[in-house]
């Protein structure tokens, strides 16, 4: 419920920020059933700026860690510097591949400026956090209020 409370919140704060002055209206796309990202923004409800081009089976973790600025790391998926690509590691299991597109749709929706959920409590360090947005998100594919919060504080 408290879902779509932040959803209306997000639509009336949006509607409440136009100006007269604006001449340009952000694009808001919802991609098509066969899209990879589907489900992933199915779930979180939300409209993105424009359509993500999604690379599947990139290369092993390290590669795509390496390819995203980040190496050393391991990631299963990450969000390219340029914001609208995303890659994802090969060989992981469908339910795995389903956590990292759920956060990586997070990243996308709450725009290039905002990293993860500073928590040290529910997200601790390098260990796996409570939810989709910690660094190293839950495994278990469900969005949680402090994941929408996060995400909407963004908008």
């Amino acid at each position: 419920m408290s879902r779509w409370i932040a959803l209306i919140a997000l639509l009336l704060s949006a509607c409440a920020t136009e100006t007269a002055s604006s001449t340009e209206t952000p694009a808001a796309v919802w991609l098509a059933p066969d899209h990879p990202l589907y489900e992933a923004q199915k779930a979180w409800g939300m409209p993105l700026p424009s359509v993500p081009e999604v690379v599947l089976d990139f290369g092993t973790r390290e590669q795509v860690g390496i390819a995203c600025g980040h190496p050393g790391s391991s990631p299963t998926g990450c969000t390219m510097l340029d914001g609208k690509t995303l890659l994802f590691a090969a060989g992981e299991t469908p339910a795995r591949l389903a956590v990292s597109m759920l956060h990586e749709m997070g990243h996308l929706l709450a725009g290039p400026e905002r990293g993860h959920i500073e928590d040290a409590e529910h997200c601790p360090g390098d260990a796996r956090g409570e939810f989709i947005m910690c660094t190293y998100s839950n495994l278990t594919p469900e969005l949680t209020d402090a994941d929408f919060a996060f995400v909407l504080s963004a908008r």
